[in-house]
């Protein structure tokens, strides 16, 4: 039986580190992003962001790159800091 492979925990240790720059963004009020900039804000390569956040689904579009509410919100439920 062939299941998921388990997700890197480097790559879910990066995930909190992306979720504080786009809520900071968001506080900017920047409504999208791209993994160059996320990457160049984070001092991380953008095919490391690309590769870690697709362990997690398709969350940007190419030539418009990332929703920052959208994407935020996925990886609040990701890491399960959405609920009280």
């Amino acid at each position: 039986m062939a299941g998921k492979k388990p997700v890197p925990e480097t790559v879910v240790g990066r995930l909190p580190i992306y979720l504080r720059a786009l809520r900071r963004y968001e506080e900017e009020g920047r409504g999208f992003t791209s993994s160059k900039e996320l990457a160049q804000r984070l001092a991380i390569g953008s095919a490391q962001i690309r590769k870690d956040l697709s362990h997690f689904g398709e969350f940007g579009k190419q030539g418009t790159g990332y929703d920052v509410s959208y994407l935020a919100s996925e990886l609040s439920r990701i890491l399960k800091v959405d609920r009280e």
